[in-house]
């Protein structure tokens, strides 16, 4: 059954292989050319004493020329939907469809022993699949997490644990959905969008708000601009104007109130200016709500959690369906 079970999917196998190996190449070569230029240009130095001469140009210039390539990357996120799609949903789908597994339940192969080493090669192979990819990825990104939040989406969903939890339940979705649907294309179409029904909820909503209460903070301008958060956190809202109850205040009124000052209708920001000392006697307070960076493994523990355990149930629901049809 194993033998059987490679032959089938080894095309498929050879592909992934291929298609990886190329992105990781691509990989190590540009992230060597940014460590290369890292040193070069004593970034590690400049972060570590702003204050250096010359040392904001050199870094805004790196910034410039590299953190869009982390945007860009951003498109990897694809791969455990194309995973679950195109090689878990057709895996037993194909087989239900074409009915070719009877013939192997009548050579004396129990059903759970077909699924099983059906699921077992694949399963490995994506899961070791993303592994390489995350590793590839984490490394190429290392210098540029020091200029960005590791909770920016295009990074924290490349990084850590969670790639292999999105991997295992895309797969284990695809699985499910060739078991019920019993065709190809179909069992396709429901598993991307299964995916991302379960994903884009936990994105755009668990995971900023509902994983662990954010961290809120005011400040009053007038006393201190102060910067409560860091770059390395993850904001969720900032300069949203409040009273001191804690109640939202249009900027357009604080605008409109306090910004008359100066002759060409502007307004500055500094400590004690007549702009900020209007909204300090108005009560008014700037808003600053964010997730701390050291938040990031406990975010990951708990996203890849809950991606496996529905994974484990999604495989289980399919033992249970293959068993009794």
């Amino acid at each position: 059954m194993i033998w059987l079970a490679w032959r089938q999917m080894r095309s498929a196998t050879f592909v992934v292989g291929i298609s990886l190996g190329l992105l990781m190449a691509g990989l190590l070569v540009s992230g060597a050319i940014i460590r290369s230029d890292f040193t070069r240009m004593g970034i590690g130095s400049c972060l570590a004493d702003p204050t250096r001469a010359g040392c904001d140009p050199t870094v805004f210039a790196f910034q410039d020329r590299y953190l869009p390539l982390t945007t860009f990357l951003a498109w990897l996120n694809v791969f455990p939907a194309l995973a679950g799609a195109l090689v878990g949903a057709p895996l037993v789908a194909r087989e239900l469809e074409q009915r070719t597994h009877l013939l192997v339940w009548t050579q004396g192969i129990t059903r759970t022993r077909w699924l099983f080493s059906r699921l077992g090669e694949i399963v490995c192979v994506s899961l070791l699949a993303a592994l390489i990819l995350t590793a590839a990825f984490s490394w190429w990104h290392g210098p540029l997490d020091q200029f960005q939040s590791r909770f920016n989406a295009g990074v924290f969903d490349l990084e850590g644990m969670v790639p292999l939890s999105y991997t295992l339940f895309a797969v284990a979705l695809g699985i499910a959905a060739g078991a019920f649907i019993r065709r190809s294309v179909p069992a396709i179409a429901a598993t991307l969008a299964g995916f991302l029904a379960v994903r884009l909820p936990i994105l755009l909503w668990a995971r900023p708000y509902g994983f662990q209460r954010p961290v809120v903070v005011t400040w009053d301008p007038f006393y201190a601009h102060t910067q409560r958060a860091s770059n390395a956190d993850w904001i969720l809202s900032d300069g949203q104007w409040v009273d001191r109850h804690g109640q939202h205040v249009g900027i357009g009124t604080v605008f409109n109130t306090c910004a008359s000052g100066p002759t060409d209708g502007g307004y500055s920001f500094y400590p004690g200016d007549p702009f900020t000392q209007c909204t300090h006697a108005h009560g008014w307070l700037i808003q600053t709500i964010y997730q701390p960076a050291d938040r990031f493994w406990v975010f990951q523990g708990i996203e890849s959690a809950i991606f496996i355990g529905l994974a484990i149930a999604l495989l289980a629901l399919t033992l249970w369906w293959v068993r009794r049809t």
